[in-house]
């Protein structure tokens, strides 16, 4: 069995991480996660600077040139490449300060724009897709004390054999 997607997946998380440690925003979790939502457990570690960096397979549809199973020709992969951080929140000295909130800002709009360049310039570990589509970029939470940012984009796979 050819994993088509796993390798994608994989290879985009390390220009992500690779990106995120050039420019000194490194993360203390790095990986690429199951299921459709990620768990933000590691937001607020303490080792490397905290944060969790993570690629996920949102959805993967296939794309058919006809009406038969053998007529799919690749596969829509739709991922998601986000990061978490600790943020500050109320605590035994009440709300974050104005200034405080900023600089959570700043970190989050830092980390969305360091990992926008890492998707621009990924390479592709097999061939390369027909397409890459950035679909959009969402600010996550801020959820407790974890706030962050994900990007969402889309890729065809060609499929390498056809039906017999």
């Amino acid at each position: 069995m050819v994993d088509r997607v796993g390798p994608a997946l994989q290879s985009l998380l390390d220009a992500a991480e690779a990106g995120l440690n050039a420019c000194e925003r490194p993360v203390g979790l790095s990986s690429v996660v199951p299921g459709n939502t990620v768990s933000w457990d590691n937001c607020c570690a303490a080792s490397e600077g905290g944060g969790q960096l993570w690629v996920r397979l949102v959805s993967l549809l296939p794309q058919p040139q006809g009406s038969q199973p053998c007529d799919v020709h690749a596969l829509q992969a739709r991922v998601g490449v986000g990061v978490v951080r600790c943020m500050h929140g109320v605590d035994e000295e009440g709300f974050p300060t104005a200034a405080e909130m900023t600089e959570d800002t700043l970190g989050m709009t830092r980390d969305a724009d360091i990992l926008l360049d890492a998707i621009r310039d990924w390479s592709f570990p097999v061939a390369p897709p027909k397409t890459l589509r950035i679909e959009q970029g969402l600010p996550l939470g801020p959820q407790g004390y974890c706030g962050g940012f994900e990007w969402t984009l889309v890729f065809q796979l060609m499929l390498q054999r056809g039906c017999e």
